[in-house]
């Protein structure tokens, strides 16, 4: 972590960028690999995880004249800006919050469990070496 911080103090355009090219790269990979799950799988199992390409999905929020929330099914094309304006706040809070457990718990995963359960491999393994001559 102390290297992360002097490289960010030394140039912190480059540590911005290659932080955020990083996490770019994350969540694509990650949509990928939800995509190929998604192929494989039963419909509805990733039913917390909305497909961008199922039209059925994209329900539009709209107000009715007597002030009520109506969801409009007909609206094929799911319009993300005109959603976050249209939708309640607390529905657009557990949305981020259920994001956030989501992904989080991927991140935690990959970069916290697997290190942690690499310190109870025997110590010959690490670290790794290979003399590729």
């Amino acid at each position: 972590m102390s290297t992360r911080i002097a490289y960010y103090a030394r140039s912190p355009v480059s540590s911005i960028f290659l932080t955020w090219l990083t996490g770019t790269n994350f969540m694509f990979s990650f949509a990928q690999a939800i995509s190929i799950v998604r192929k494989c799988i039963r419909k509805g199992v990733l039913y917390f995880i909305r497909d961008p390409s199922d039209p059925e999905v994209s329900f539009v929020l709209r107000v009715s004249s007597a002030g009520t929330l109506t969801h409009n099914v007909a609206c094929l094309q799911a319009n993300p800006l005109r959603e976050i304006l249209e939708t309640p706040v607390y529905s657009q809070a557990k949305k981020i919050t259920r994001s956030l457990l989501v992904y989080g718990g991927i991140v935690l995963t990959c970069f916290g469990l697997f290190p942690w359960l690499s310190r109870l491999v025997p110590l010959g393994i690490f670290p790794l070496r290979w003399d590729m001559t």
